[in-house]
C-alpha cells in the first residue's frame, strides 16, 4: 500500500490487520504506532516475509489485539468524553 499522503490516517492499515492480512507499506506518520506489526518496502523484509508466512501471522494477530484495545467502544467514548468536556471549557 504506497502511500503518498503526510496527513492519511491509519483507517486502510487497520482494516487490512483486522482482515487478517499481512502489510507492506510506506511508513506515514500515523502508521507509526503499529510499525512492529508491518513491512516497510525494503527489500530485506519483503523477502522475510513470504519466507516466513508464520512469523508475520502472529504480527497481524498482535496487530489485531492492539487494535481492539485501542478501538475499545469504552476507550473511544471516554476519549470522546474527555474531547468534548474540553471544547465546552474554551
Amino acid at each position: 500500500m504506497p502511500a503518498n499522503k503526510k496527513w492519511a490516517s491509519a483507517n486502510r492499515l487497520i482494516t487490512t490487520f483486522r482482515l487478517g492480512l499481512p502489510v507492506i507499506v510506506e511508513t506515514i506518520s500515523s502508521y507509526r504506532e503499529y510499525s512492529n506489526y508491518y513491512s516497510n518496502f525494503k527489500k530485506n523484509q519483503i523477502i522475510e516475509m513470504f519466507s516466513s508466512p508464520e512469523k508475520w501471522h502472529k504480527s497481524v494477530k498482535l496487530a489485531q489485539q492492539k487494535i481492539l484495545k485501542d478501538f475499545a467502544p469504552k476507550r473511544l467514548f471516554d476519549l470522546w468524553k474527555a474531547c468534548l468536556k474540553n471544547n465546552n471549557n474554551h
